[in-house]
Parts: structure tokens; sequence; C-alpha cells
């Protein structure tokens, strides 16, 4: 009866040690990995189909813009939360919205895109504790121009004095101004690793892609950009912008990982005890103070399999890593 009993409690202390809480198939996610992968395909054809679903992601990211959710998660990344990107992938996936905007002749939905992005930029290092810059954002300045200067929406003269600002000033004016303004996507953005003794901080991880994505081409067919005197200008570059999960999701782990540590020692105190209590018995009543012992362990162990400590290691695998400017 002894071993009938321990067998019964070893199965529910197998049963106890499951894995972790499956990832998210989150559909925001897929959203953003549908367009970008049509979006290389590189046909004309198929660029509204990808704008039209940025559109919807982008009012997805917008959730971001109630107070009441909660920042901190938003920001730093959560699998059991809905997947809004880190920073620098809500900002990427705005500023390509945008331009596929401009390209369509829409400016009037441009120029509103482009300010969310730098809202998120902005957010973003404002919650790593970060300077935010005093200038604006090198693709941001060419598209206003585009539409202010050719489109004849916005402020032209705050346009060319934004862009002559810059040191590469006169080749981004030069280009936004151009017949045909070619933005080239260059590359993959960067996944994440779970690292620690828990998984609770994640890093970047960089992919060898330089190889170009697609190109978008605004107010020209795309041959026009073949010109052999162009020269590239990038105006975006995920090297330099993009930050792995910050340190309110890491301290948020690490206090999952350590509340696991201690629910798993916990249960290694009751499953010792009840294995004392096991060998001891000498009567049925011996055998159920085990038992009870046991099942606590088996519990323990349940709920110690159900904390993730895991940080967030969802990413845009189709998004490129970043943008260049083709100038005449």
């Amino acid at each position: 009866m002894r071993v009938a009993v321990l067998a019964l409690l070893a199965c529910g202390l197998a049963t106890g040690a499951v894995a972790g809480p499956p990832r998210i198939d989150d559909p925001v996610l897929r959203d953003v990995e549908r367009a970008f992968a049509t979006l290389r395909a590189d046909r004309p054809a198929v660029a509204a189909r990808a704008r039209a679903v940025l559109a919807d992601v982008a009012a997805a990211l917008d959730d971001l813009a109630d107070e009441r959710a909660s920042l901190e998660a938003a920001l730093g990344g959560d699998d059991g939360a809905a997947w809004r990107g880190l920073p620098h992938e809500r900002v990427f996936i705005l500023l390509t919205l945008a331009a596929l905007d401009v390209d369509a002749g829409r400016c009037d939905l441009a120029l509103p895109t482009l300010k969310n992005a730098l809202h998120h930029r902005d957010r973003g290092l404002v919650q790593r504790g970060e300077v935010v810059p005093d200038d604006d954002h090198a693709l941001a300045d060419v598209l206003r121009a585009r539409c202010a200067i050719v489109a004849g929406v916005g402020d032209v003269e705050a346009a060319r004095a934004a862009l002559r600002a810059r040191p590469d000033g006169e080749a981004l004016h030069a280009a936004a101004t151009a017949p045909a303004l070619v933005l080239e996507f260059v590359g993959r953005a960067p996944g994440i690793a779970a690292t620690g003794v828990g998984g609770e901080q994640g890093r970047l991880v960089w992919r060898d892609d330089d190889a170009i994505a697609f190109t978008v081409t605004i107010g020209g067919p795309s041959k026009a950009s073949k010109a052999s005197s162009s020269s590239m200008v990038t105006v975006h570059d995920l090297r330099q912008v993009a930050r792995p999960p910050g340190p309110a999701a890491t301290a948020r782990r690490a206090a999952q990982a350590a509340k696991k540590s201690q629910l798993q020692a916990q249960a290694t105190q009751y499953a010792s005890r009840g294995q004392g209590a096991a060998t001891q018995a000498r009567e049925v009543r011996g055998l159920v103070g085990a038992g009870l012992l046991f099942g606590a362990a088996a519990g323990l162990s349940a709920t110690t399999a159900a904390v993730d400590t895991r940080v967030d290691t969802r990413t845009a695998t189709a998004m490129p890593a970043s943008i260049r400017v083709k100038t005449p």
C-alpha cells in the first residue's frame, strides 16, 4: 500500500512539472510580419495592401495614447500581454506607414503619423531615462519637406529650414524635392534573446543581412533611382536607436524570478519532508501525512511552472533594420 501511495504522489509531482505559459500568437504582430513580408515582394501592386495592414497596426499602437494603459508593460515587453513592440519597432512601423502614405499622395495622413512616430520615440527615451534630442528625425524631415514643397501640404519655409539645419541637409533637400524620392529599406531588424538565470533579461541579436529588402519610390518610376550619380544617405538606422527591453521589464521579470526561486525552495522542502515521513511511517495515518506533504509540494511545483520569468522575445522578423535615401 505504501508503494502505491508513493507512486501516486510521484505521479502528482510529475504532473505539476509542466512547461511555462506558451507565447501568445498575437494578431498585431502577425499583421506587422505580413505587411513587411508583402513589401519585401517589392511590387508596386502590393504596396497598397501592406499600407492598409500597417494602418490597422498603427491604430492598435494608438492604444498607448490612453494614459490609463500600463506604459510600463507596453514599453517593457510582456509575452503575457498583447504585443505592442519595443519603442524602436513602433517607430519603424510608423515611419514606414508615413512613407507609404506620402507615396499614395496622402500627406494629410502622413504628417500625423510622423508626429505619432516621434511621440513613441520620445516616450521610449523618457521611460529609459535617456535625453530626448532637440532636433527632429531625419526621415521625418525629408517626408515633411516632400509634402510641403512638392505636394503643397505643410509649411514650406519650416520644412526647408529643418532640412538645411542638418549636416547633410543640402543632399536631403535635393532628394526630397527630386522628381522621384527613393527610399531603400535594408537588412533585418534585430531579434531578442533571453538571458539571466530565469531569462528575465533580454539582449539584441543582430541578423547578418545588409541586402535591400524593398524600395519605396515616391513621385516616379523606380528606374529613376538607378542613375550612376546617386549616393546614399542613411536617415534611420536601428543599430543606432534599437534597445533591448527596458529596466522596467527587467525589474518586473527579476521579481518574478525571485518569486519562482522561493516557490521552488518551498516545494523542495515539502517534498523532502514528505519523503522522510513516508520512510518512517508505520501505518496508514503516517502515509496520509506524507501524502499531504507531497501534495503541497506538487501544488507548489505547478505554481512554480506557471511563473514565467522570461522576457518577451517576440519581434517583427520581417522588419528591415535601416532606411536610406538616394540623393541626386
